[in-house]
């Protein structure tokens, strides 16, 4: 009796950790619009964005964004884990062999990295049913007049801001 009693408290908390994920708050189908404006130009380009968040594992999420250009989707299918979700500290693998960290602070999920001289700057904002996407990408720039050691400044940027809702 008593092993059946302690098998039946291990079988209902492994259920219980299984079924706890990471971000929570975040999972679901979120739609909108983003508006992208390239280094260099003043025009802007309205594209249609959908992001859909899911748990896979109680530390994982898939991650699945898709631009809906008129020259073709863009579908990015990531998965976010938790590295050290009690300090807000968690991974993105783009299921590519690149994996960059990503930290939420503030309802606020961010990363930085660069890829071929490009500064890139991601943060998404959740505030309830709504949320909001931006990332700038800054070329390096070391043409500059006034330098400053230990300075770097970062060319012209492109922008691209979402607004979603679930």
């Amino acid at each position: 009796m008593k092993i059946k009693s302690i098998l039946a408290i291990f079988v209902l908390a492994s259920t219980m950790t299984a079924s706890a994920n990471i971000l929570p708050e975040w999972h679901g189908y979120w739609q909108g619009e983003c508006q992208y404006q390239a280094p260099g130009t003043s025009n802007i380009e309205y594209i249609p964005f959908t992001l859909e968040i899911a748990p896979l594992t109680s530390n994982e999420v898939s991650w699945k964004m898709n631009h809906m250009r008129a020259s073709g989707d863009e579908i990015r299918d990531y998965i976010v884990r938790g590295v050290d979700v009690t300090a807000g500290h968690y991974e993105v693998d783009e299921q590519n062999g690149i994996v960059i960290d990503k930290y939420l602070r503030n309802n606020r999920l961010m990363q930085n990295f660069e890829v071929n001289k490009r500064q890139i700057t991601i943060a998404f904002e959740l505030d309830g049913n709504s949320m909001k996407r931006s990332a700038y990408a800054f070329s390096s720039s070391y043409e500059r007049r006034y330098r400053k050691a230990g300075v770097t400044v970062y060319g012209d940027p492109s922008l691209d801001a979402c607004s979603l809702a679930r």
